[in-house]
């Protein structure tokens, strides 16, 4: 028998909670080894190097994104804001492939979106002590010219889902090395998209980052905008184990307040952190 972690994004109208079912002291220390974070089985812990070590990590934070205004304002101010409200951490929405015009918020490339976007915030974050996941933000379809944040087009081709993975692949060559980086949400909510295809289209992802980066948390969702029903049909088929040489993978469920009932859902997730 395994246990299994997973994560739980809720959405409500006035914003985003994210829960993980896994702080720590942050000590002084020679190197940053004590800082990173990694998966023990259902739970997200804390270094074995942190002081006390190995400790279930609570998360408290909020979700940032580019459609709730973050792009026009400074970084430092979210942090700021963040941190003044006792959170520990960031789901931090990205955007890296590019957009038909008049889509949201783009940069056309990956490295351009690193520099204009994404890293000022990631050092923002880490100077104010808040742990950062990223999300790419998508939902495996492409957008139409004038779609806003839900993409109206058809499921991506093997040619999409390359760039995809190429920009997962240069984000992690780019943030390998910084703990404070917690881990990556390859994609944020699939939809209309077989579970075959999604999960081969994940572990293609993963084996790709594993080739320069083999220490981050990896977050995986599902077919169905990542619902918690979902997810034994996508990866109960590899027995839950689709980063089998290092076991860094938190299987994340989005539920909103009209979605799915707690007491529906709960079972589910017994089951799965069980198996």
């Amino acid at each position: 028998m395994r246990n299994i972690a997973l994560a739980s994004v809720l959405k409500t109208s006035i914003g985003v909670i994210f829960i993980f079912l896994a702080g720590q002291a942050v000590m002084a220390a020679s190197s940053d080894d004590y800082l990173w974070l990694h998966v023990d089985g259902k739970y997200i812990k804390t270094s074995p190097s942190a002081n006390p070590p190995n400790q279930i990590f609570v998360a408290a934070g909020v979700a940032v994104d580019q459609e709730s205004g973050a792009t026009s304002r400074s970084a430092d101010a979210d942090a700021t804001y963040i941190k003044g409200k006792g959170c520990n951490i960031v789901r931090f929405s990205i955007n890296t492939l590019p957009k038909p015009q008049g889509c949201n918020t783009q940069y056309g490339t990956c490295d351009k979106a690193i520099t204009q976007f994404i890293d000022p915030h990631v050092q923002s974050f880490k100077s104010h002590q808040l742990y950062v996941f990223f999300d790419e933000h998508e939902y495996f379809h492409s957008y139409n010219s004038g779609d806003s944040w839900m993409p109206n087009g058809a499921v991506w081709n093997s040619t999409q889902i390359q760039a995809w993975i190429d920009d997962w692949v240069t984000l992690a060559t780019k943030y390998k090395d910084e703990p404070w980086v917690a881990g990556y949400e390859l994609c944020n909510e699939p939809k209309g998209v077989s579970a075959t295809v999604i999960r081969q289209a994940y572990m293609d992802c993963i084996k790709a980052i594993r080739q320069v980066d083999t220490r981050h948390i990896i977050f995986l969702g599902n077919d169905n905008y990542t619902h918690a029903m979902n997810m034994k049909e996508v990866w109960g088929a590899v027995s839950f184990k689709p980063d089998s040489l290092y076991n860094q993978v938190v299987f994340a469920f989005h539920e909103y307040t009209n979605a799915y009932d707690p007491s529906v859902v709960a079972p589910v997730l017994d089951t799965i952190q069980n198996t």
